[in-house]
């Protein structure tokens, strides 16, 4: 039996209060505008600050961050459910049904699987719930464009499509040598999208986000560490 830590439920409904507050007549001008277009570029820039937070290892602001993404739910909730298209507990009730349908092997047969079929089972059952949405089959590239690029390149790259070839060290010199002898700004752009694609995929062979690691070298050239 699961003792989960105490929720206080009452806290996550006067946020939501609170969100339909700024948002009313009496409210604040600011939320009464915003559109369900207008919060995407919060929702994204709240994102990277909770992933921010937590590379900085600084609990506190962990914590803070996650309230603003927490609100940020709640507000474009509330703008969906003024529009008519879906509530609070609809979305609740629909991670919740999701989570139990896509763990059967956790919910439903009493199993050990390794993590390939685990995935694999993943990809199944989202296969079977497209077909009973009546889409027959899963779109090729069925990966969020929105993406960032390194974080792109890997979600293709473990995805069943993807046709993986074994990236090297090698081949990522053999690029650069291309890229001192050309001028042509349309070749330096392929060759330097081939450099990018293969760093993705040496990343992803030793199981490193590029993402990440990419973030991490920046913030250390940003805040360069004292000299001694």
């Amino acid at each position: 039996m699961i003792n989960p830590p105490e929720i206080h439920f009452n806290s996550l409904k006067e946020l939501y209060l609170l969100v339909k507050k700024l948002r009313s007549p009496q409210g604040c001008p600011w939320d009464q505008k915003q559109t369900i277009d207008s919060m995407k570029a919060f929702l994204l820039e709240e994102a990277y600050e909770v992933i921010d937070a937590i590379n900085n290892g600084n609990n506190q602001d962990v914590c803070s961050e996650l309230g603003d993404l927490l609100m940020l739910i709640f507000f474009i909730t509330d703008l969906h459910s003024d529009a008519g298209n879906f509530t609070l507990n609809e979305v609740s009730k629909g991670i919740q049904e999701k989570l139990i349908r896509r763990h059967p092997h956790v919910f439903a047969i009493n199993n050990h699987l390794s993590d390939e079929q685990i995935n694999s089972q993943w990809e199944q059952i989202k296969q079977s719930e497209r077909q009973q949405n009546g889409i027959s089959q899963q779109p090729k590239h069925h990966i969020q464009s929105s993406l960032p690029a390194l974080s792109y390149a890997q979600k293709w790259l473990n995805h069943p499509s993807c046709v993986k070839s074994t990236s090297s060290t090698s081949t990522i010199e053999s690029d650069l040598q291309q890229l001192s002898q050309t001028t042509n700004r349309s070749t330096v752009e392929s060759i330097l999208g081939n450099v990018l694609w293969q760093c993705a995929q040496l990343a992803d062979e030793y199981e490193i986000d590029a993402e990440s690691c990419l973030r991490i070298r920046v913030q250390k050239d940003m805040n360069p560490a004292p000299q001694t």
